[in-house]
């Protein structure tokens, strides 16, 4: 039996307004040190403001839809990716422009601009902001699609929830750990547009005044509803997308309530929800193509080639050393250290600290991590008949002793 979508504008308008009667029950997740959350006040992320502010947005344009569905009916399957390519095109220029300032700042130098490149920058912007919508609903529309075609669903015949996102830059996240040990202590969302000095200020009075590891970071995505995505390249976008959506999905399963229990399962939530992103996205893109091969697997590097995935976790390994040494200052030199050689090779990390460690690492995927969980997920995903298959296998997790079980 075919699934209806759940992104019909209809399912939307009726699921907007659940959302804002109890938009006032988002919670915050404010520090318990009252020294941190002085340092932070005006720089805090609401999440309720931003829910409030942007969701009629949605809803208006959703209404559109309803009430003129002749002038915004849905695109071709080719149209999206044309629409969201045009985007991404639109951003890349700002990106570039703003890498070029991260860089020149981080390095210590000074940003040349001028008021006529200011004023093409803004056009940029504007372009995007008029371009938002109707890229968000292409967005929307093909990974629902794919969804459907994978058969995931809560309900019968429903895809639940319907996919729904913002294409506004999300939150940075402030991301605390101790100093003596690599460990996801607290994170806190902050205003995206805090600026590269703002951030090495705030960090530098926590460490100071609390004694902590401390980083601002801007992050891919936020599993809000809507979800919050970045835009970067079509591959990328298209797997955040379906990775935030994957969390609004476990939501609903024992798996992604269980998701703050701790660090294995908070760690499982997110290769899993990797792994899922971009399988669907490499779906799209092959179809695209016109190419169901596999995507060659990407070799090893050789010297004298500079290879971030083993540089990194060679870093993270011999900081873990120094730390269980008892060695902090050493591992803090060692990693100012690495972050200049990191930098110079063209990769731009503006703070290597154990609190860039701690967060990295809870994606088992990234070469910051030490888990085993990416191995064993994808393994299992491999044993799994299909996708929606090896979903019906995780979901049910709520503790590690299933885990175990599971991947055994």
């Amino acid at each position: 039996m075919k699934i209806i979508s759940s992104n019909q504008p209809i399912f939307k308008l009726i699921l907007f307004a659940i959302l804002l009667f109890c938009s006032g029950l988002i919670p915050s997740n404010p520090s318990k040190s009252e020294t941190i959350n002085s340092i932070i006040s005006h720089e805090k992320h609401s999440l309720l403001l931003w829910e409030l502010q942007y969701l009629p947005q949605k809803f208006f344009y959703s209404l559109s839809e309803f009430i003129f569905p002749f002038e915004n009916k849905k695109v071709s399957k080719k149209d999206p990716i044309e629409i969201i390519q045009n985007y991404i095109k639109i951003n890349d220029q700002i990106r570039k422009h703003n890498n070029e300032y991260e860089y020149a700042t981080i390095k210590g130098n000074d940003f040349k601009s001028n008021a006529e490149k200011e004023k093409i920058i803004q056009k940029y912007i504007d372009e995007l902001e008029e371009n938002q919508l109707i890229t968000e609903n292409a967005l929307e529309e093909i990974i629902s699609n794919t969804i459907q075609e994978f058969d995931i669903s809560i309900f019968p015949n429903t895809i639940f929830p319907p996919v729904l996102i913002s294409i506004e830059p999300p939150p940075s996240l402030l991301i605390l750990s101790p100093r003596d040990e690599i460990k996801l202590e607290k994170t806190i969302l902050l205003k995206s547009d805090n600026s590269i000095p703002q951030r090495y200020k705030i960090e530098g009075t926590i460490e100071s005044l609390e004694n902590k590891s401390a980083l601002i970071s801007d992050i891919g995505g936020l599993s809000t509803y809507p979800a919050t995505v970045k835009v970067r390249s079509l591959e990328s976008t298209l797997s955040t997308t379906a990775h935030e959506w994957f969390h609004n999905y476990m939501i609903f399963k024992p798996l992604g309530r269980s998701y703050f229990n701790n660090d294995k399962l908070r760690t499982i939530n997110e290769t899993a929800a990797n792994i899922f992103g971009d399988e669907i996205a490499k779906y799209i893109l092959d179809i695209q193509q016109n190419n169901n091969s596999k995507s060659p697997m990407s070799e090893p590097c050789k010297k004298p080639d500079f290879c971030f995935g083993l540089e990194m976790n060679e870093t993270r390994t011999t900081v873990e050393e120094y730390l269980d040494q008892g060695n902090i200052s050493k591992a803090e030199k060692y990693m100012e250290d690495r972050q200049k050689l990191f930098l110079d090779e063209g990769y731009i990390i503006r703070k290597l600290n154990q609190a860039y460690f701690a967060f990295h690492g809870i994606y088992a995927d990234s070469p910051s991590s030490k888990s085993t969980v990416f191995e064993e997920l994808t393994y299992l995903r491999n044993q799994s008949k299909s996708l929606a298959d090896f979903i019906k296998k995780i979901e049910n997790l709520s503790n590690e002793n299933d885990y175990q079980k599971l991947i055994k």
